[in-house]
């Protein structure tokens, strides 16, 4: 199976301001949904249109390696 694109990403974030500045402000991703005050942001690249970059405001430990021994 080839991957032709990807078409969104969704990243847990622990400050959603924080974030939404950075992608928007410093990467210069356009806020399609949600913004520094929302649960849940989506972000495009001005380049492409279908490229959607999620931001969900996640709890402490999310998407940490647990230890196995």
């Amino acid at each position: 199976m080839n991957v032709e694109r990807i078409s969104a990403i969704t990243i847990n974030v622990n400050s959603m301001a924080r974030s939404v500045h950075f992608y928007s402000s410093l990467l210069g991703l356009k806020v399609l949904y949600g913004g520094v005050n929302a649960y849940f942001s989506s972000l495009q690249t001005l380049g492409a249109k279908d490229t959607i970059l999620n931001l969900e405001k996640g709890h402490k430990g999310i998407g940490k390696c647990l230890p196995t021994s």
